[in-house]
């Protein structure tokens, strides 16, 4: 049966394992099927033969059926073989029996277990209902080493037909109900695109077993589909992977296939455009709608609904990804800050003007700025008394503060947010960013839609950061008001979207940042899935690596393809900690030691950046967090056809 991309993601999501495996799987090659089934018979002969020649050379009699009876239980042993494997698996790793993993041997290697472990339970069944009623015990032995064990399992003729039923049924339990039970799962899973009653899982890959010999507490067995429940995906997920490791087609397209296959809302930035392609693909397979915000085609005000002092922190943030303020970080950024808020403040009280174009006309065209103050002097009247004393705060913080501050600062804050603010003046900009709208809201998303912001970083420059800084405060607030607006869906998974995120990542402390929304988005079940090429890129936005560790600590899900950064190396290794290995050496005769072996502990890395650097596209490290246990793997994923699709003329 031939399986489209998203059929073949839906049926990984119903293979994918709903309990973590650690370590190895069982050997399932240690004997095949004819091994166990004819080396299990001819070992059985021998021990019957060799009963047999004691029973001979002791002379004992009325002990005849205890040879054959060696022999069947010797044979029975070695067919348990599989069970047996599962058995010490599990006390090897100290963890609870799976009884699934009996699944990973062939058919025919579980139906000679099934039929051994069926033998020895009808044997106990079947005795243990014997003892209960002693008339059908047969005392035909006489004497003997073996006189107790005989009268314990010999039993009559009438007592062998039941014997005989109970085996045959327990085979038949044991290997045909979970066989019919999983081809029928299997079965449901092939045609499972003609239904959506999943629960929500979002597949990764498939597990190698890299770490099965290193890592025994967290690593992850091999040939294992991994995926990541709501719970876990909630956790954020962080892609980091080389230019050409492919990154994006292999981890970003189908976890953006699987979210619009499960109905949930979300944000996309597109800010090297070749993500459109593929959202269109996964609109079109899914068949859902999707909107998207460029200049020309939509309309909202990006500070729409917010209060200057709202609006004035998100602005915060969109400065500090300025080169100028990045120099004198601390006080121009706070300068800057508050007189937005209050230029804000002003403008607030004439809606119509209460935008970013207005912002930047009130603060550099002096003629504007006198209309709006002797127009809103009009409306003070008709205030009350709250409303007036916030407009005489708001109108004389530029007389009364930042006009006393030097020139060059003035000149300095001024010339940058102008730098900043300035391209709002472009109609397009303005149109489409600086208009009241009904047509874009962020509430939307909680019902199931999804936004495409189409602003490439090569077209539009760095005014594109500011916009797209704004519009991801903007799903910030409306995501941590979630939880309080009972009105509000609650249950359906909302997903961020953003590729080189580095580029307008935002650290504000004191206000609404990257810094203090990604570590509470289990509550507002959102999932955060961004990527960049490598840890170097946040280091370089952020420049201090303290900050880059607390932003990407509250990104659990971490996956990395290819990649020569020393510092995406290092930061692995250090994740993954090294492994404590030990070497048992002679020590030369003439020392005066009293042992003459000597046990040697090492730190040995799990891996070198040479196998990062060498590490297949088809390949990815990943340190994951799956039912809230680390599970430390290298995955197998799969690319996505959305590349092969093309956008309608």
């Amino acid at each position: 049966m031939t399986f489209t991309f998203l059929e073949s993601l839906r049926y990984r999501r119903v293979l994918a394992n709903r309990v973590i495996f650690r370590g190895s799987l069982p050997d399932t090659s240690i004997l095949k099927f004819s091994e166990i089934t004819i080396g299990g018979i001819l070992i059985g002969l021998m021990v019957f033969f060799f009963t047999l020649a004691i029973e001979k050379l002791l002379y004992l009699n009325n002990v005849s059926n205890v040879p054959g009876l060696f022999g069947i239980l010797t044979t029975s042993i070695i067919w348990l073989q599989p069970w047996i494997i599962v058995f010490l698996k599990s006390i090897r790793n100290h963890e609870r029996l799976h009884l699934s993993l009996i699944h990973n041997f062939s058919f025919k290697q579980r139906l000679v277990a099934n039929i051994a472990l069926a033998f020895f339970l009808s044997l106990g069944l079947t005795y243990s209902f014997i003892f209960g009623s002693r008339e059908h015990i047969t005392p035909e032995l006489h004497s003997g080493w073996m006189s107790v064990v005989y009268k314990e399992i010999i039993v009559t003729e009438t007592n062998k037909q039941p014997f005989f039923i109970l085996w045959i049924l327990l085979t038949i339990g044991f290997t045909g109900i979970p066989y019919i039970t999983q081809q029928q799962r299997y079965s449901k899973s092939k045609t499972i695109y003609k239904s959506h009653s999943l629960p929500f899982t979002l597949w990764l890959g498939e597990s190698t077993g890299w770490f099965s010999d290193y890592l025994r507490e967290t690593s992850i067995a091999p040939k294992q589909h991994l995926a990541l429940s709501m719970h876990d995906a909630c956790q954020n997920v962080l892609v980091l992977g080389a230019m050409d490791a492919e990154k994006t087609t292999r981890m970003i397209h189908p976890l953006l296939l699987q979210l619009f296959d499960q109905f949930a809302g979300g944000l996309i930035f597109d800010i090297k455009g070749d993500l459109q392609t593929a959202v269109h693909y996964c609109a079109t397979q899914t068949k859902r709608s999707y909107t998207i915000v460029e200049p020309g085609l939509i309309r909202m005000n990006l500070i729409q609904g917010l209060t200057p002092e709202l609006a004035a922190s998100f602005l915060k943030s969109a400065f500090s990804l300025s080169d100028e303020f990045k120099a004198e970080r601390s006080s121009w950024i706070d300068t800057a800050t508050e007189l937005c808020r209050n230029a804000l403040g002003v403008l607030s009280f004439t809606p119509q003007h209460y935008n970013l174009q207005g912002l930047y006309r009130y603060l550099f065209e002096s003629d504007f700025q006198k209309e709006r103050m002797g127009n809103t002097e009009l409306l003070v009247p008709l205030l009350d008394t709250k409303q007036q004393c916030l407009f005489e705060g708001y109108r004389q913080h530029q007389k009364g503060i930042f006009d006393q501050l030097d020139e060059k600062i003035k000149s300095d804050v001024l010339a940058t947010l102008s730098e900043i603010l300035s391209p709002f003046k472009n109609f397009d900009l303005a149109n489409t960013f600086c208009t009241e709208s009904e047509e874009i809201k962020e509430e939307k998303i909680l019902e199931g839609a999804i936004y495409l912001i189409n602003l490439p970083l090569s077209s539009f420059g760095p005014e594109a950061k500011v916009i797209y800084t704004l519009i991801k405060l903007r799903f910030f607030n409306v995501m941590q008001q979630r939880t309080l607006n009972v009105h509000w869906d609650q249950t359906r998974p909302v997903f961020f979207m953003c590729d080189e995120y580095q580029e307008f990542v935002s650290v504000n402390k004191e206000g609404l940042s990257d810094l203090n929304f990604w570590d509470k988005t289990y509550n507002s079940k959102t999932i955060g899935i961004i990527s960049a090429q490598s840890i170097s890129s946040f280091y370089e936005a952020l420049g201090d690596f303290t900050l880059v560790q607390a932003l990407l600590q509250n990104f659990r899900q971490k996956i990395c393809f290819r990649t020569e950064d020393e510092m995406t190396i290092t930061f692995f290794r250090q994740l993954l900690d090294n492994v404590v290995t030990s070497q048992v050496v002679t020590v030369d005769e003439d020392s005066f030691v009293y042992n003459p072996f000597h046990v040697i502990h090492t730190k040995k890395s799990i891996f070198n950046g040479q196998l990062f650097k060498e590490m297949e596209t088809n390949k990815a490290v990943a340190l994951l967090t799956i039912n809230g246990h680390a599970a430390d793997d290298v995955l197998k994923v799969e690319p996505s056809s959305c590349v092969t699709h093309h956008l309608p003329p």
